[in-house]
């Protein structure tokens, strides 16, 4: 397959001022035209236009987000605005930490978050023939516990409507209880705007979703850079 990484055209980076303007909470972006859907329901992951690795995240037809995608230095990979363009107001950042499988998220609008915001994204138990779980944890719904934690981890299991062939299905899993609480599956359905659906079997508070779907979301654009190093060295090899 030839070399597409030099049409795939990055997102200019966000300009900011010297100064953050006052965080808001995040109830105060996520306007949207209905109400949240009840839970099963899905969210769908579409380019956000042909050649472009920026997506928009969809509900039954309704643009939720716009995932814009960076590689600069002191720049966050990943950034989560609200609406369909990159115009909207920031909700969450990803980076991505150089020379390992761990990354960081931050659930909020200041565009410059401090250290301390930051939470950290571990990598763990993976091996030669395992791959690992990204474990994370989050504000929690329940009032007796301040934090519930969870991990995405890749999945072929039929049953929850993965694939066995693709190597990008994950399950998202509660590790308390190793409930599984969504499904994320490729889904290109021959189209090169569809790439996938996050499928939440269980209502997450609106923090817990936003922390869920950054990790999420890392996670693919990390597997899409590897398979564009591997394209740049094997141009016959199939990538993203």
């Amino acid at each position: 397959m030839a070399d597409l990484s030099n049409d795939l055209k990055m997102d200019r980076p966000p300009t900011y001022s010297s100064t953050d303007p006052t965080a808001h909470t995040l109830h105060q972006f996520q306007q949207k035209s209905e109400a949240r859907p009840d839970d099963p329901y899905e969210v769908e992951i579409h380019a956000s236009s042909k050649g472009s690795p920026s997506f928009q995240l969809k509900n039954k037809g309704n643009t939720l987000y716009y995932v814009g995608h960076y590689q600069k230095i002191d720049t966050p990979d990943l950034i989560l605005y609200a609406g369909y363009d990159k115009h909207g107001p920031q909700l969450a950042q990803a980076s991505f930490i150089p020379d390992s499988k761990d990354l960081k998220i931050y659930i909020g609008g200041l565009k410059t978050p401090a250290k301390d915001d930051w939470d950290i994204v571990r990598s763990a138990g993976g091996g030669m023939f395992k791959d690992p779980n990204h474990r994370f944890e989050t504000k929690s719904s329940n009032p007796a516990e301040r934090k519930t934690k969870y991990y995405w981890t890749k999945t072929s299991d039929r049953k929850l409507g993965a694939s066995r062939w693709s190597p990008r299905d994950y399950k998202l899993v509660r590790e308390s209880d190793e409930e599984v609480i969504a499904v994320y599956a490729e889904r290109h359905m021959g189209s090169w705007s569809m790439k996938g659906t996050i499928l939440f079997r269980e209502k997450m508070n609106e923090f817990a979703e936003m922390a869920s779907m950054m990790v999420l979301l890392s996670l693919l654009e990390m597997s899409m850079r590897h398979g564009r190093a591997i394209n740049r060295a094997f141009p016959s090899t199939n990538s993203f």
